[in-house]
C-alpha cells in the first residue's frame, strides 16, 4: 500500500489567501469614523446658522424654510450613527484579517518544514525497506507523529478558513443592517447574526461568530424543524464545527439563546439534537439534558462505524507476510463498541463526545438535584480508551455512589488529546507549561458552562486533579476558574502565576514516596505549597521499600485499593 493511497498530506496550496489587506480595510475604518464628528458638527452648524434668519429676514415664507432645515440635524445624526456601525464592522473584520494572517504565515513556515521533514524520513526508510524501489506500507512511511501533526496542520488551515468566511459574512451582514447606502449590498450567504442572544446580548466577535453559527442552524431547521436540513448544513460546512468547538463564545449567552430563541424541550430544539449533535453536544452553556441527548445521537453514529471497522479490519500484509497482527485493533474495537453500547443504553451519559478530536466528558449523576459538582480531571496518558474499562471514572464514580442522598454529580474530564510523556517541548508533553495553559483556559470555559446550568449554578464546586491533570487544573485557576475545594491526587506541578483563591479548600494526598516528588527540586508542587492541607498514608512496600510509581497510580484507582484516600476525599467533601 503506497502512502498517497492511505494518507491525505497538508500542502501550502491548502492554506487559503486572504480576501483583503488587513491594513487597507483598518485605513478605511479609521477614515470612515474621522469623518463621523465633522458631519456632526456641519449639521448642528447649517441649523444654528439659519435659524437665524427669522429675525434677519422677516417674510412668509422665512418660517417654512428654516423648518426645511430642522431635518438637517437629525439627518446628520442618523449619518453619523451609520459611520460609526460601518467603521464598528470594518474594524472588526480588520482584526480577524490581521489574526489569521499571522496564522496563515505561521502555516507556510510549518507546513514547508513538515514536508521537507517528511520527505528526508521518508527516503531513508526507502534506502533501508525498500532498496530496490518496492512500494512500502504507510506505517513505515509515516512515523505516527507525522499522523498527528499532519492532521493538526490539515485542520488549522480549515479553520482559517471557516474564520475568514464566517468573519466576511459576518461583516457583510453588519454592513448591510446600515440603514443608507448599504442597504443595496448584496444579502450574506450565510444568515445575519442575532443582534443578541437573549438578555446577555453579544459581547465579542466571537460570539457574535457564534450567534451567526447558530442563528444559520435555526434557519437550516426552519418552521418544520427538519432535523435533515441542519445536518446537511453542517456537512457542507464541516468548518462551523470547528469554530464552535473552540468553546470561545459566552456560555451564558449560548444559555440564553437556549433558553429563549431554541426552547427547552420544543420541536426546534429536538432537530438541533439530532441535526447538529456535535454542536450540541460540545458547546458550553447548553443545559446538561440536552447535551447528553445530543452526544447519545453521536455515540449512537460512532457505535455503527466501530460495528463496521469491526467486521472489516484487514491484517497488514507487506510481500506475503503479516507486518502486525490486527489482534489489538480488534480488541481495541470491542472496548469502545461495549463502551458505547452502555451510552446507547443511557447506562452511562457523556456531557461531551466528539471522537475525531478527542474529546470526552463522563457525567456521573444527577445534575438537577446536584448540591456538589465534582470536576475530575485525570493524569498523564488518559486518552479515549481510558474511559471504555472504567479505570479512569473510579474516584467520581466513588464519590457519587457514596452519596445516598443522590445530591453528587461528577464529570470526568479530557477535552481533547491529553498530557502525555515527552519533552518540555513537545506539544501535549505533561512538562509543556503552555500546553496546560491552554487546556486550563478550556477548562475554566467549561467552569463557566456549569454555572449557567439550573441547580449547577449554587452547588459546591470541587475540583480533583490526578497527576499532570493538577497541572491543568492550577491553569484553570489562573485563566480564572473558581473553585470551593481543590484536591490533589499526587499532583504534578502548579502554572506560573497561580496562586492559592481566598475561600477555596486545598488539599493533597498521596502514599509514601511518590514518583511524582522527584519534581519538588524543580517546579511549585502541592506537595511542597503551603496552601494545600497535607494528607499522606502508608503505602505498600516489599522488605521496606516502596513501589513509588505504584504510589502514584495508586491514589487515583477505586475503593479495592485506595478505600482511604477515597474515604477522606468523601468526608472532605461534605463536611
Amino acid at each position: 500500500m503506497s502512502a498517497g493511497a492511505t494518507i491525505a498530506l497538508v500542502g501550502v496550496s491548502m492554506i487559503p489567501d486572504l480576501p483583503a489587506d488587513p491594513a487597507s480595510v483598518a485605513a478605511a475604518a479609521t477614515a470612515v469614523r474621522a469623518s463621523v464628528d465633522g458631519v456632526a458638527d456641519a449639521g448642528r452648524d447649517a441649523v444654528r446658522r439659519w435659524g437665524g434668519l427669522v429675525e434677519a429676514y422677516e417674510t412668509p415664507e422665512t418660517a417654512t424654510a428654516v423648518a426645511s432645515l430642522s431635518p438637517v440635524d437629525d439627518a446628520a445624526a442618523e449619518w453619523a450613527t451609520a459611520a460609526t456601525a460601518i467603521a464598528r464592522a470594518l474594524e472588526d473584520y480588520a482584526e480577524i484579517l490581521e489574526q489569521q494572517k499571522r496564522e496563515i504565515d505561521q502555516l507556510h513556515r510549518e507546513i514547508s518544514g513538515f514536508l521537507a521533514g517528511l520527505r528526508s524520513f521518508q527516503r531513508s526508510q526507502r534506502e533501508q525497506f525498500a532498496p530496490d524501489g518496492e512500494d512500502l506500507p504507510s506505517h513505515l512511511l509515516f512515523d505516527p507523529s507525522h499522523l498527528v501533526y499532519n492532521d493538526d496542520l490539515r485542520a488549522r488551515c480549515q479553520h482559517v478558513a471557516a474564520m475568514l468566511d464566517i468573519a466576511a459574512e459576518t461583516c457583510r451582514s453588519d454592513l448591510g443592517a446600515v440603514s443608507g447606502p448599504t442597504t443595496s449590498l448584496p444579502p450574506a450567504s450565510v444568515p445575519a447574526p442575532l443582534s443578541t442572544l437573549g438578555p446577555t446580548g453579544i459581547a465579542t466577535l466571537d460570539d457574535r461568530v457564534t450567534a451567526a453559527i447558530l442563528d444559520a442552524l435555526v434557519r437550516a431547521a426552519g418552521t418544520d424543524a427538519d432535523a435533515d436540513a441542519v445536518a446537511d448544513l453542517l456537512a457542507a460546512h464541516p468548518d462551523y464545527l470547528d469554530v464552535l468547538a473552540a468553546g470561545t463564545a459566552d456560555p451564558a449567552a449560548v444559555a440564553a439563546w437556549w433558553e429563549s430563541d431554541v426552547v427547552p424541550g420544543s420541536a426546534l430544539a429536538a432537530a438541533l439534537i439530532t441535526g447538529a449533535s456535535l454542536a450540541v453536544g460540545g458547546l458550553n452553556g447548553i443545559p446538561a439534558p440536552a447535551r447528553v441527548a445530543a452526544n447519545r445521537e453521536t455515540a449512537a453514529r460512532r457505535l455503527a462505524e466501530a460495528r463496521a471497522e469491526l467486521e472489516d479490519t484487514p491484517a497488514y500484509i507487506h510481500q506475503g507476510r503479516v507486518l502486525r497482527s490486527n489482534a489489538s485493533e480488534r480488541t481495541a474495537l470491542e472496548a469502545e463498541i461495549a463502551y458505547l453500547e452502555r451510552v446507547a443504553a443511557g447506562e452511562r451519559s457523556l456531557y461531551l463526545y466528539d471522537p475525531r478530536r478527542e474529546r470526552i466528558i463522563e457525567m456521573i449523576g444527577d445534575p438537577s438535584r446536584a448540591a456538589y459538582s465534582i470536576t475530575y480531571v485525570p493524569g498523564t496518558g488518559t486518552d479515549m480508551a481510558s474511559y471504555y474499562s472504567g479505570g479512569v471514572q473510579s474516584v467520581a464514580q466513588y464519590l457519587v455512589e457514596q452519596d445516598t442522598t443522590g445530591r453528587s454529580v461528577a464529570f470526568v474530564y479530557t477535552d481533547g488529546p491529553w498530557a502525555s510523556w515527552g519533552l518540555p517541548f513537545q506539544e501535549t508533553s505533561n512538562a509543556n507549561r503552555d500546553f496546560a495553559r491552554g487546556e486550563g483556559a478550556q477548562l475554566a470555559r467549561f467552569e463557566d458552562g456549569l454555572r449557567t446550568d439550573g441547580q449547577l449554578a449554587s452547588a459546591t464546586h470541587v475540583g480533583i486533579a490526578h497527576s499532570a491533570g493538577m497541572s491543568v487544573l492550577s491553569s484553570a485557576e489562573v485563566a480564572g476558574a473558581e473553585y470551593d475545594q481543590v484536591k490533589s491526587l499526587a499532583g504534578s506541578w502548579l502554572q506560573d502565576g497561580w496562586s492559592a483563591r481566598e475561600g477555596t479548600d486545598y488539599a493533597h494526598h498521596q502514599y509514601g514516596v511518590d514518583a511524582i516528588n522527584y519534581l519538588n527540586p524543580f517546579y511549585d508542587t502541592p506537595q511542597e505549597s503551603s496552601a494545600f492541607v497535607q494528607h499522606e498514608y502508608t503505602p505498600s512496600s516489599f522488605l521496606g521499600i516502596q513501589n513509588e510509581l505504584d504510589n502514584h497510580v495508586r491514589v487515583a484507582e477505586g475503593p479495592r485499593r485506595n478505600s482511604e484516600v477515597l474515604r477522606d476525599l468523601y468526608r472532605e467533601i461534605h463536611e
